[in-house]
């Protein structure tokens, strides 16, 4: 706008100086393109097209006026801002409008760390992409997960009773710190409760099918969350009552561009710090190391694939005994119908940090898919509604449903 401004009045400064003119007939329409200068859109603007009615300038005439100016370029379509509009590759390196796009916003896959039978107190690599940030900008993401747990095995020396819901709410802050360079912190907060979906889902899964299995045999409405070694209680779970969970710290680079031929690169490395409560259930009690190696490839302007390969470590047993090692592995693809709508596919495999303990319920590995929905505002701002199903073990969590909201920026400047 301020060029749209500037070029008007040189126009009139010049039109109205020129006193040869004074008994010529104007042109009827003057049109005139220059270039906007936003690395988001990169698309040449015709910027003004006016008339001048009156066909004979007369010098310190007061009657002259200037009518029918008009804006083309500043139309809602949302077509005439279609970055798919533009190549996707400028000699073989992917095209700053992409980057640019990609690096205002945080990424559309699901920002979920599995809802285990108790894993979920300890690290899990969070699920992350290779854009970042630009430099001096943030995002605030807040968001929930529900979930429900159906298991029981009382043999042997290890007794784990499960039978709960479980509400667990995020927020994320992300900030762009120099080129290329991302931190960010993940707090959130749990919430178990007794059973008050098991009727709902059991009727769910026999309409699609499915067996309810054990779950169809136990009281509704229960609520069982302990793990007990030799009679003696390890870990139990507060009923009723909200409670911060541990907090994570991440820290990622991206060290590798994107080229029509191979992927962008970056490492996620987290750090997981005991904040919340482990004898109430919101904690594991343990300082969790953690990394990832993050690739994300292009194969068409609408089609983005992700791959998240990770592994953390406890700091220590905790409450737990003989915890080992988190591998997780996380592929996904990302389609965008238009800059608006855009849905993720996601599949999560992961190891337990109980996988020493020969319990099902809590030592065997999950595999999870997903699917998300992302929503882009006006305001800058985005939606997601995604849900995720166990499809592997039976002790891991039935089913996640979950919506995240990225918030305006805390820090950086709203993007317009």
């Amino acid at each position: 706008m301020k060029i749209k401004v500037l070029f008007l009045g040189l126009f009139l400064s010049f039109a109205f100086s020129q006193k040869t003119c004074a008994n010529e007939e104007l042109p009827p329409t003057i049109e005139k393109e220059v270039e906007t200068g936003s690395p988001t859109l990169a698309m040449t603007e015709r910027a003004l097209i006016f008339k001048l009615t009156n066909p004979h300038y007369k010098e310190n005439s007061k009657d002259d006026e200037v009518k029918d100016i008009i804006m083309i370029g500043d139309s809602d379509d949302e077509d005439d801002l279609d970055i798919f509009k533009e190549p996707l590759w400028v000699e073989g390196k992917l095209n700053p409008i992409y980057k640019e796009w990609y690096s205002k916003k945080l990424h559309n896959l699901i920002q979920y760390i599995n809802l285990y039978t108790f894993r979920n107190l300890f690290l899990i690599m969070p699920t992350t992409t290779t854009d970042v940030l630009k430099p001096g900008t943030d995002r605030i993401r807040v968001g929930g997960n529900f979930s429900t747990i159906f298991f029981r095995d009382t043999e042997g020396a290890y007794d784990t009773q499960f039978d709960y819901e479980v509400l667990e709410g995020y927020l994320v802050f992300n900030y762009g710190v120099v080129e290329d360079v991302e931190v960010g912190v993940y707090a959130r907060s749990f919430h178990y409760s007794g059973g008050r979906l098991d009727h709902f889902k059991n009727q769910f899964e026999e309409t699609i099918g499915l067996s309810a299995g054990s779950r169809g045999n136990h009281p509704l409405n229960q609520y069982e969350q302990a793990l007990r070694i030799n009679g003696e209680e390890i870990q139990t779970g507060k009923k009723n009552e909200v409670g911060l969970g541990d907090l994570i710290t991440t820290l990622k680079v991206r060290f590798v561009e994107e080229t029509s031929n191979s992927p962008s690169a970056a490492v996620l490395t987290a750090l997981k710090l005991p904040t919340g409560n482990k004898n109430d259930g919101f904690g594991s009690g343990t300082t969790d190391v953690g990394a990832s190696l993050v690739l994300s490839k292009h194969f068409t302007k609408r089609i983005k694939t992700h791959l998240n390969v990770g592994a953390a470590k406890p700091g220590g047993d905790g409450n737990f005994p003989n915890t080992a090692t988190v591998y997780s592995l996380i592929p996904a693809i990302e389609y965008a119908f238009n800059t608006k709508n855009q849905i993720a596919f996601q599949v999560n495999v992961s190891t337990s940090p109980f996988k020493r303990i020969p319990t099902e319920s809590i030592s065997e590995n999950s595999f999870n898919i997903g699917l998300a929905y992302t929503r882009h505002l006006d305001s800058g701002s985005q939606f997601h509604l995604y849900f995720m199903d166990e499809l592997d073990n039976e002790g891991d969590t039935d089913y996640v449903v979950g919506f995240a909201f990225d918030i305006w920026p805390l820090f950086g400047k709203k993007e317009e």
